[in-house]
């Protein structure tokens, strides 16, 4: 008798005395139903369950072969390892031969081996950062790169290769990007995180700018000049200060804020330091010199003496009488000429040399002016006044 072809079967055929008798033919593909669970989580347990959708002639029914049964239904537990894909294959075995059916069982894992590696680490200004990056995890993840003060940079370029996602970064440098960096993977499925080992990176560049402040521009002699001078760069440049007929000072204190310098300087005020002063950042990297606007500092000075001089000390009446007073002082002072009976004089002509004031005395020669005359410096600034030792003068009658 010829075999009639049982539509349930794949490489099988039902012999007719089974199709009149039982009803039914031999189980092949099309009655097996699977039941695996396609996505699960890294170390989580899962089952794989495999029957039959009909009543169907077979002699077994198994998963993997490793449970094999005579029953309509098995199942089997396992667990989701670092495999991250797992085939599973239901079989079911008739007298003539066997049926199967496979599925792919993906395995959901985060981010795992992150790496982060910059091409250099020591970049000048305007010069190009660049970041690789590479991360496993199912599904991919994003990278992003996190820099100082927490930056966030993404990725020029991303590419995918099956589990494995790489990110490529090219950031311009800047100044203020020294510091620690860090690439880190987010896993979008649960919002997890995963950071690489941080890297410091360096930029350099030379100092465009330095401040020079005084904290008085007017001082008194013996009291402090004090200066504080602020620049940035990397390396750190080193300041000076630059007085006057060019003497340099170096700083007593230097504080560092990152690639911030700031300089003090403190000194003892004396009457020659009376002039411009400036600081200047000197960048040894790259023999860079920049220099800050002039900055005018005055050391004021009381006259310290006087002197007092006259042509003549012996005059005849209606001669002239001629003195002549000078005093050094900061600001300069204003010089009077005290006569007999504390008149006061003052003078027709003054002549200024630097710190020096000259002043110039000229008056008729009267009998009554015969005496005690001083030159008296009187300093506004510090109400300090001094005299000279006295000069007598003697105005004689022409008719005697």
């Amino acid at each position: 008798m010829w075999l009639k072809p049982d539509p349930c079967l794949l490489d099988a055929y039902i012999f007719p005395s089974d199709f009149n008798n039982k009803g039914a033919g031999f189980c092949g593909q099309d009655h097996l139903v699977f039941k695996p669970t396609q996505n699960v989580l890294l170390n989580k347990a899962y089952t794989v369950s495999c029957s039959l959708s009909q009543l169907c002639s077979f002699t077994s029914l198994s998963i993997n072969d490793d449970i094999v049964r005579p029953s309509t239904l098995v199942a089997k537990t396992y667990i989701a390892d670092n495999t991250h894909t797992k085939t599973v294959k239901c079989i079911v075995k008739t007298i003539v031969g066997s049926s199967a059916k496979t599925m792919k069982v993906i395995v959901l894992y985060p981010p795992q081996n992150l790496s982060c590696s910059p091409k250099k680490r020591l970049l000048f200004e305007n010069d190009y950062l660049e970041i690789s990056a590479k991360v496993s995890s199912n599904p991919a993840s994003e990278i992003f790169v996190r820099g100082r003060n927490d930056k966030k940079y993404l990725p020029n370029k991303v590419f995918v290769e099956g589990s494995t996602s790489k990110a490529v970064f090219k950031i311009k440098s800047t100044p203020n990007m020294t510091g620690l960096y860090e690439c880190v993977a987010v896993w979008n499925r649960k919002k997890s995180t995963t950071t690489s080992k941080s890297f410091n990176i360096s930029v350099i560049y030379p100092p465009t700018n330095i401040t020079c402040v005084a904290k008085k521009v007017f001082a008194l002699e013996n009291e402090y000049l004090e200066f504080t001078s602020e620049t940035s760069s990397n390396p750190l440049s080193e300041v000076v200060l630059i007085g006057n007929n060019n003497k340099t000072y170096a700083p007593y204190y230097t504080k560092v804020d990152g690639s911030t310098l700031n300089a003090f300087f403190k000194m003892n005020a004396s009457l020659s330091m009376t002039g411009w002063y400036k600081c200047n950042a000197l960048w040894k990297f790259g023999n860079s010199v920049i220099s800050s606007s002039p900055l005018h500092v005055t050391v004021r000075y009381p006259p310290k003496n006087i002197s007092c001089a006259s042509t003549k000390v012996l005059v005849l009446e209606n001669e002239y009488l001629e003195f002549t007073c000078e005093t050094s002082s900061n600001p300069l002072s204003e010089i009077i000429l005290f006569g007999t009976n504390n008149k006061t004089y003052f003078p027709y002509y003054t002549k200024m040399d630097g710190l020096t004031l000259k002043a110039f005395f000229k008056m008729n020669a009267r009998l009554n002016m015969t005496g005690w005359y001083t030159c008296n410096a009187l300093w506004k600034f510090g109400n300090s006044n001094i005299t000279s030792n006295p000069l007598h003068i003697t105005v004689g009658s022409k008719y005697y």
